[in-house]
C-alpha cells in the first residue's frame, strides 16, 4: 500500500478542538489556526494542517495535505519543527527567546544553559522573534531536537 492510497479526511471537530486547545494552552497559539483546519489519514496518527479552503478532490490521492503538525497527536505528541517554523513567530507563551549569538550553537544541537522562566516540557525557540524550531526545556537547560540531515546541511 503506497503512502497515498488512503485518502485524506478532515479531522473530526472535537479531536481538532483538543488540538487547537493544547496549542493554545502549550503556546497561546489558537488565534493563528482560526482560518485552518486539521486533516488526517485514518488510521495513521499523523496530523496535517492546511488553510480551511482547501478541499482536495476526493478522486485525487495526495501524499499529504498542508503540513504535518504533528507525527502524534497531543498530548503526547510534539509539534513538528516545520509547524513551529510556520506559526512559532505567533506563538504567545512556551517560547524561549534566544540571543543572536546562540543561534549556531542551537542550529547544531548543543544544549543551552538558559535562564528562562518557561514551563518545564516542549518550547518554542526564537531568536528575533523568528522561529527556530522546538527544544525541550528543563531546569535551565535547552535541548533542540532538529533533523540531523537540517543540522548537517548547515555550513557553520
Amino acid at each position: 500500500m503506497s503512502r497515498a492510497s488512503a485518502a485524506f479526511e478532515p479531522l473530526p471537530a472535537a479531536q481538532a478542538g483538543a488540538v487547537v486547545a493544547h496549542l493554545e494552552a502549550r503556546f497561546g497559539l489558537a488565534a493563528a489556526l482560526v482560518d485552518h483546519r486539521f486533516w488526517h489519514r485514518p488510521g495513521t496518527p499523523s496530523l496535517w494542517l492546511a488553510h480551511a479552503s482547501l478541499v482536495p478532490p476526493p478522486t485525487l490521492r495526495t501524499e499529504s495535505v498542508g503540513l504535518c503538525a504533528f507525527r502524534d497527536p497531543p498530548p503526547r505528541g510534539k509539534p513538528t519543527n516545520v509547524f513551529i517554523q510556520r506559526f512559532g513567530h505567533l506563538a504567545t507563551r512556551g517560547c524561549v527567546e534566544l540571543p543572536a549569538v546562540l543561534t549556531v550553537p542551537f542550529l547544531q544541537g548543543d544544549p543551552l544553559e538558559v535562564t528562562e522562566t518557561a514551563e518545564r516540557g516542549w518550547v518554542i525557540v526564537r531568536v528575533d522573534g523568528r522561529a527556530l524550531g522546538r527544544a525541550w526545556l528543563d531546569a535551565g537547560r535547552l535541548v533542540g531536537e532538529l533533523k540531523r540531515a537540517w543540522r548537517e546541511g548547515l555550513s557553520v
